[in-house]
């Protein structure tokens, strides 16, 4: 790509309204600031900020700067800035209107957000430009950007059709560790099929193919129809079935996370850290916290309420959401909190 360039985008018809505005609201002032009638001034100058919020935001939004980088596009539109990915962007134009003797070229920038937490958002921005300026942002994008658009596009559909294990298994960087040396710290931006593992004595990240997680109860209308027969005839009360189904949930639970991190062995890749990762990764651990939390109060509050009123449907529901509460404590979070920031100071001593 070469040297950045800015474009700046609006009418001429926009920008002499929204001046006129602007300069109204500055004459209304003074007015109210020298002379002696205050309501009619008064009244004067808030018809003018009114009019400038409502009207001129609507002019004013039509306009926008775009500055065109080596590994990004910012756009500056109505107060906001937005960072596209080069490599996703696209620029169109619209069909030319003419109302009230006004003509407006409107123009269409198209693209994927880079920052936090908005990873493959897309959005389309519309701006209303001069004839001359909408024709060399489109110039220069034809010109410099949109072959490599296209070619990441072909990249792009070639690599979905490839399974990415078959990538990670042809890769001349594959390692391959079993599951109980490495600690997972979640899936690859959205991507459930990838996971993003940390190797605690190499201090690295590796991404390989998602490791099937336990479960215990697979729903089906046989099981809550079981449920519900049971709800009907049988009531158990007490403190000694709570105990025994909570201890056996536990059992169950450690016995398959040991199971899974004892059995799986994963082919893994280096893993290249993507912008705004450990920030992304702390917010998402937070919530982790807070879903283990959530899950922890759901199972005290049941508990309680089966304690009291002996529902076999309450010791069920009781013992499921401990046995989600296990898993999700037991999952490597803790692990995963303590190792995010040994490996951040890495990167950010």
């Amino acid at each position: 790509m070469k040297q950045p360039r800015k474009f700046y985008i609006y009418s001429r018809s926009s920008l002499y309204f929204l001046t006129f505005l602007a300069v109204s609201m500055l004459i209304a002032v003074i007015q109210l600031l020298i002379e002696d009638n205050f309501f009619e001034n008064l009244t004067a100058l808030l018809a003018a900020c009114f009019l400038l919020v409502t009207v001129g935001w609507i002019a004013f939004s039509s306009m926008g700067r775009i500055e065109i980088r080596n590994s990004e596009i910012v756009v500056d539109r109505n107060f906001k800035r937005y960072r596209l990915d080069p490599f996703t962007i696209v620029v169109r134009m619209g069909e030319k209107n003419t109302s009230r003797g006004i003509t407006n070229y409107p123009i269409y920038v198209e693209g994927n957000v880079i920052g936090h937490g908005t990873s493959d958002c897309s959005v389309t921005l519309k701006f209303l430009g001069t004839k001359q300026r909408n024709k060399e942002l489109l110039k220069y994008y034809q010109e410099h950007l949109q072959a490599q658009v296209e070619a990441n596009k072909t990249l792009e559909q070639e690599t979905t059709e490839v399974d990415f294990e078959q990538i990670v298994l042809a890769s001349k960087d594959r390692q391959q560790f079993p599951l109980r040396d490495l600690v997972e710290f979640g899936v690859d931006q959205g991507n459930l099929k990838k996971t993003v593992f940390y190797h605690p004595k190499e201090n690295k990240l590796y991404v390989g193919k998602s490791v099937p997680f336990p479960i215990i109860f697979t729903p089906s209308s046989v099981l809550f129809y079981g449920i519900y027969l049971l709800t009907d005839r049988v009531s158990f009360h007490g403190l000694i079935p709570l105990v025994l189904s909570f201890g056996l949930m536990l059992v169950i639970a450690i016995w398959q996370l040991k199971r899974r991190r004892q059995t799986y062995t994963v082919n893994v890749i280096p893993y290249e850290i993507p912008e705004h990762y450990f920030q992304v990764q702390k917010s998402n651990g937070l919530k982790t916290y807070l879903l283990i939390l959530v899950f922890g109060l759901i199972t005290l509050g049941l508990s309680i309420l089966y304690l009291t009123f002996g529902s076999f449907l309450l010791l069920f529901i009781s013992f499921l959401m401990w046995y989600l509460f296990v898993v999700l404590t037991l999952s490597g979070q803790f692990k995963k909190t303590h190792y995010l920031k040994i490996l951040e100071k890495k990167y950010f001593p």
